[in-house]
């Protein structure tokens, strides 16, 4: 399946990142064009279902999922 050779082979395609949330209307949330895959918060992994909407916080990490810079 192509997804997951774009995931297996780095720069190519789509990449698996951890990333902080980005500002966009006033408020924090993935950057445009990801998919939200997990948010690390104070070390714990949520899942998104998890979160009320754009309940995220500055400290948060985002495990997104998104093309490659490269594409």
């Amino acid at each position: 399946v192509r997804v997951l050779d774009d995931l297996l082979d780095a720069g190519a395609g789509l990449e698996l990142v951890e990333v902080a949330p980005e500002e966009s209307a006033g408020e924090l949330g993935p950057p445009p064009g990801s998919a939200l895959v997990a948010v690390v918060r104070a070390g714990k992994r949520l899942s998104p279902t998890q979160l009320a909407r754009n309940d995220f916080r500055a400290e948060d990490r985002l495990v997104i999922l998104r093309e490659s810079p490269d594409h």
